[in-house]
């Protein structure tokens, strides 16, 4: 499996990318950062796979629905 970082704005995935980072808990930016935007790490085989798992990821944050 790959790490790819993806950032959500307002429900919308913005970006997908190759990452070998894990976001840490005392990370200072993230903690400056309020407000739409939300950062994640998803684990997927591929770009196209892990687009689709943010897309998931961001409809389940709009609507609070766990049904694809």
């Amino acid at each position: 499996m790959q790490k790819f970082r993806v950032e959500i704005f307002k429900y919308e995935v913005k970006s997908v990318k190759p990452t070998e980072e894990e976001i840490p808990s005392n990370d200072t930016f993230l903690e400056e950062q309020t407000g739409d935007i939300i950062w994640a790490i998803i684990h997927a085989e591929n770009e196209v796979q892990a687009r689709e798992k943010a897309e998931k990821l961001a409809q389940h944050l709009k609507t609070g629905s766990l049904t694809e």
